[in-house]
Parts: structure tokens; C-alpha cells; sequence
């Protein structure tokens, strides 16, 4: 199994409201994306601050269902058009778990 862990940090020009947008879209990954095992998603409470605002983590099967899970075009398309056009900065790690 391999854990995919990505956090971002958006600019300061974020849309009100867009956390909400990212949210339901990203929701509909997890009905829909079957290679799933496990998604979570949320922005940052804020305990500490100074940290990112807003994490992803998905559980897969394998480096292919990873693979999978990344050209997805629905998960390509929020990425391109809901997150990166205001992330400051995004991180992401896999790991085995």
C-alpha cells in the first residue's frame, strides 16, 4: 500500500469560497475513483499556525493505482483549474505503509 500525502499553500488572493469548491470537487474523486482505499481531505485548523492550508491523503494499492489515481482526468482537471491556479506552493510524499 502506499500512502500519497499532498499539502498547499495558497496566495493570498484565494477566492472566498474556493476552499468550499475544492472541497466538493474532491469529494466526488473519492465517490467515484475506485483505486481509492482511503481518501481524506480538509483545510488546516490553524493549531499551529504557519503551516500549509489545506492537505490531501490517499491510500492506493501499488505505484499503479497511484498512477491511476494521478491521470485521472477529473483529478488532473482539479488540480489544473481548482488548486494550482492559487497555490503558492505544493508539496507532496508517498510512502509505504
Amino acid at each position: 500500500m502506499i500512502r500519497h500525502v499532498v499539502t498547499f499553500r495558497f496566495r493570498p488572493d484565494l477566492p472566498m469560497g474556493q476552499i468550499e469548491v475544492i472541497g466538493r470537487a474532491l469529494g466526488g474523486l473519492a465517490e467515484r475513483l475506485d483505486v481509492l482505499e482511503e481518501y481524506q481531505f480538509g483545510p488546516n485548523l490553524g493549531l499551529p499556525s504557519g503551516n500549509g492550508d489545506y492537505a490531501i491523503i490517499a491510500l492506493v494499492d501499488g505505484e499503479a493505482a497511484l498512477q491511476s489515481y494521478l491521470d485521472d482526468p477529473e483529478h488532473r482537471r482539479v488540480a489544473t483549474e481548482l488548486i494550482d491556479p492559487y497555490a503558492e506552493m505544493v508539496l507532496a510524499v508517498q510512502f509505504s505503509v
